[in-house]
């Protein structure tokens, strides 16, 4: 993966100097998850309203957005220069060519299983203040301590 490659992705459980300019890879969705699981408090509508996409097809992002309306508001999103990757590359087409069908089933269940996995060991034992863990086929959120989140929506709520 790029952001673990050149070192821009924050490592194990570390919130301190060393994460600072990192990328925190704590939230995947797929389609049928777009609209994010509540409660949706003002520190998530500043985070997801100021969202950048650094790949992904247009009408995607567009669809993410309009799934949370509701309570981020309404947000049209407009270029972005970090915004780099808009289709997939030749090595991604062909990858999804093969695995679609039952051997990519396969694959995506050992994947899946191995992950799971690999939460329940690593992850779940250090967690903290009200952590939020969703780990399914379809989501997967770790914000393993909420404190600074609720703080923050405590000072800035509405």
């Amino acid at each position: 993966m790029t952001v673990d490659f050149f070192r821009w992705r924050r490592k194990d459980l570390d919130h301190g100097s060393s994460a600072s300019d990192t990328i925190c890879l704590n939230h995947f969705v797929t389609e049928k998850t777009f609209r994010l699981t509540e409660p949706h408090q003002i520190y998530w509508k500043k985070l997801y309203t100021h969202l950048v996409p650094l790949y992904g097809d247009m009408d995607i992002v567009r669809a993410f957005l309009t799934a949370n309306t509701d309570w981020m508001g309404e947000r049209e999103y407009s270029d972005d220069i970090r915004h780099k990757w808009r289709t997939g590359s030749m090595v991604q087409k062909f990858l999804e060519y093969l695995l679609t069908g039952a051997m990519g089933d396969v694959f995506e269940r050992f994947c899946a299983k191995s992950q799971l996995n690999r939460i329940q060991k690593k992850l779940v034992p250090y967690v903290g203040y009200k952590p939020r863990l969703i780990y399914s086929q379809d989501e997967l959120e770790l914000h393993l301590d909420t404190k600074r989140i609720e703080e923050y929506s405590d000072i800035h709520s509405i």
